[in-house]
């Protein structure tokens, strides 16, 4: 994939505001700097595995920061997609206090 110094922005709402500082800056690597993979909304999306894991290269993070920092839809997306596991982790190990079991038991039973 081409190196390009320009940014793929295919969203319809204003870019967000310090978005790129959210997440921090991508380690410069000798001969990168000001080039990177321009990405779209749907490359941004099949690289946010890679990003958390710190397995995409250089070029392809700096255009994955600089696609968030002029995509409000895809900051969106990423904040959801990065939080998932742990909200779900939380849900999974909340106790359902022992009178809301029987008031659905009882319901259910009066059901039948």
């Amino acid at each position: 994939m081409p190196l390009r110094p320009s940014i793929a922005y295919d969203s319809g709402k204003p870019p967000p505001r310090a978005a790129i500082e959210k997440l921090g800056r991508p380690a410069p690597h000798e001969g990168n700097e000001g080039r990177y993979t321009v990405i779209n909304c749907h490359e941004l999306i099949t690289f946010c595995m890679d990003y958390l894991e710190g397995d995409l290269p250089n070029d392809e993070e700096v255009g994955f920061r600089r696609h968030l920092s002029q995509c409000s839809d895809c900051v969106a997306f990423f904040e959801t997609y990065r939080k998932t596991p742990e909200l779900s982790r939380e849900a999974l190990s909340a106790q359902i206090p022992v009178s809301v079991k029987e008031s659905v038991r009882s319901f259910l039973a009066s059901r039948r």
